[in-house]
């Protein structure tokens, strides 16, 4: 006997929040989309930039450095940034795209303020330890000659 999938049902119309734009004093435009359905809140930070802006000599720096973003700022290093982000009922992030590097959390609406202190601290002010950029630099070194690509040093 084999159960059967059931059919589609009819589709449900769904409306998208209308977003509000701001624009601070200091040119940081700040897009909301109110939801307040939903006590969670998405925080990310666009940095522009991103590997569409590599060369051959500096390929995979994007990358790097948003896995360095993560190792803290200049109040909390890697362990106390994952501590304080966690305290707050959220995960901190930096990931590299085409075109920007992108700093994010999800958390709670109620804990919005913190976890904004934290993204902007490593925005603003990152922990890079030379340990980190040294390990980062080899990988991003090793990943390139594994494909047969030119490797770069550290000047």
């Amino acid at each position: 006997m084999s159960a059967q999938r059931p059919g589609s049902g009819s589709p449900r119309e769904y409306r998208f929040p209308r977003s509000v734009e701001h624009l601070t004093a200091n040119g940081l435009r700040i897009i909301v989309l109110p939801m307040p359905a939903r006590p969670l809140a998405s925080v990310q930070l666009l940095l522009p930039g991103g590997a569409a802006l590599e060369t051959a000599s500096n390929s995979g720096l994007t990358a790097a450095l948003a896995r360095l973003l993560t190792e803290g700022g200049e109040r909390h290093d890697a362990d106390q940034l994952v501590e304080a982000s966690e305290l707050l009922g959220a995960k901190i992030g930096a990931e590299a795209g085409w075109e920007s590097v992108v700093i994010g959390a999800s958390l709670p609406a109620s804990r919005l303020a913190g976890i904004l202190d934290l993204v902007a601290e490593i925005a603003l002010a990152p922990r890079v330890p030379e340990r980190e950029v040294d390990r980062q630099g080899a990988a991003t070194r090793g990943d390139r000659a594994v494909a047969g690509e030119p490797t770069c040093t550290r000047q």
